[in-house]
């Protein structure tokens, strides 16, 4: 499938669209570095993420967007970094409904509107994980801008100015 570099206690898998997606060698890959427990609490999250990747990239079979996974333990918690080489999650947004959105409002069109069944899904989900306590925090950053959720939604600038970058953080022990 892809690449897994041992580097310590941090994960790093990278791959490409143009690849099959193998969500048990990603499993296998957080086994590993003992973060079974962060996988799980992620899992849905983590697949969401990664087949928003494969569907919103380029439909030729000539072009790929690449992709990686960051996973690494801290004292209290694991963050999970997804970040892809695509146009962008906000100008794929704005492409997709034919409008100049910021990015904060192409955000919040994808989470409340429901013209679009099946749009905002995993967005959704994300924010439901925060909400819940599954998750503590997420961050989205693409477009130059970053989006973060812990208590509510924030925007600041980012250095991120093409692909996009998902970070989750998970309690250690969340699922246990």
């Amino acid at each position: 499938m892809s690449l897994a570099i041992d580097l310590k206690s941090k994960l790093f898998i990278t791959s490409s669209t143009t690849k099959p997606l193998d969500m048990s060698f990603i499993h296998q890959s957080f086994v590993s570095k003992g973060l079974d427990c962060a996988f799980k609490a992620c899992y849905t999250h983590i697949a969401e993420i990664i087949s928003n990747i494969y569907e919103h990239s380029p439909p030729d079979s000539h072009s790929s967007v690449y992709w990686h996974i960051e996973a690494e333990q801290s004292d209290d918690s694991v963050i999970v970094e997804i970040t892809d080489l695509g146009i962008g999650i906000f100008n794929s947004i704005n492409r997709k409904h034919k409008t100049k959105l910021s990015p904060l409002d192409a955000f919040n069109y994808e989470i409340n509107t429901r013209a679009n069944p099946g749009r905002g899904y995993g967005l959704q989900t994300i924010i439901s994980g925060v909400k819940a306590g599954d998750l503590l925090h997420f961050k989205i950053s693409s477009s130059g801008v970053a989006l973060t959720h812990s208590e509510s939604v924030s925007a600041s600038r980012s250095t991120i100015t093409s692909g996009t970058t998902i970070s989750l953080a998970v309690a250690i022990g969340a699922s246990q």
